[in-house]
């Protein structure tokens, strides 16, 4: 584009391009000396609660995340033990029928004594062998008994462990929590309980409860499956984001776009024609 298509400042311009620049930097200047302010007077001692209670939370998080890893790891060992236990069962209870049907063999079934006896002395082995088969597949099967139920024992300490630290975090967010959350007047069953533990948002589910008496007694006389299903309901609810409240501020001004082509060829345009072309949305 020649000299004559650019259009050139109107007489006054760079006194005005100064001008805007000197103010510019005026006005970054005093904003930055304002939040240089703004820090200096943020007590020290409050900047130091703020980063000590952040380090607090951090902590707290990293720990709670460890605890759930190790939780999980309790589930599957008891889930493991459990499925043991389920086949040294069903072994036991092979080996129950088929000594409870076995049946001695009969002499008049046999043309000789000696092909009875045969048969007989054969039985006995059989059964004995099938006998001490059951008494260790038995000992397997109590022993397999005990390790799962320590395992669940030790699991369900656990949660429960968990789940009181996280009460102890809810206080801070509920001044009346173990009054509304702790209420004995709640109905709570111990399937609610159980299942309120393991919640990660657990106290804040029974802080609800508490506070709706009414759907803690009727997800009390539900069935284990519905009650879980109802306050899973209520889990999702709580971890909903709160609704964006409507701003009253009026609607921000909508820039006047140009539309269609212009009227006149911006190489054509005087400098003053040319800048309200710009200004009005103007574009190539």
């Amino acid at each position: 584009m020649t000299d004559e298509q650019n259009p050139a400042l109107e007489a006054g311009d760079e006194d005005v391009t100064e001008a805007v620049q000197d103010n510019t930097e005026q006005d970054t200047d005093e904003t930055s000396e304002t939040d240089e302010g703004q820090e200096k007077d943020q007590p020290a001692e409050d900047k130091a609660k703020d980063a000590e209670a952040e380090e607090k939370i951090s902590r707290s998080k990293a720990r709670r995340e460890r605890r759930k890893a190790e939780l999980e790891q309790q589930r599957e060992a008891a889930e493991a033990a459990e499925r043991e236990l389920t086949e040294a069962k069903r072994k036991l209870s092979r080996f129950e029928e088929a000594l409870q049907h076995a049946q001695p063999p009969k002499e008049a079934d046999f043309a000789s004594y000696e092909e009875y006896q045969a048969k007989l002395s054969a039985y006995h082995s059989l059964r004995a062998f099938d006998e001490r088969a059951m008494k260790d597949t038995k000992s397997e099967a109590e022993e397999r008994q005990r390790t799962y139920e320590q395992l669940q024992q030790r699991r369900q300490a656990e949660a429960r462990s968990m789940f009181e630290e996280s009460c102890s975090e809810a206080r801070e967010r509920y001044a009346d929590f173990d009054a509304v959350a702790r209420n004995p007047s709640v109905a709570v069953s111990k399937d609610m309980a159980d299942i309120i533990v393991g919640l990660d948002a657990g106290p804040d589910v029974l802080y609800h409860l508490g506070k709706n008496p009414a759907q803690a007694a009727q997800i009390a006389n539900m069935p284990t499956v519905q009650a879980a299903l109802a306050i899973g309901r209520i889990e999702a609810g709580l971890a909903m984001p709160k609704p964006i409240t409507k701003s009253n501020a009026p609607d921000p001004i909508t820039p006047i776009r140009g539309s269609g082509s212009p009227s006149k060829d911006p190489a054509k345009m005087s400098p003053a024609e040319y800048r309200k072309w710009r200004e009005n949305g103007g574009s190539f």
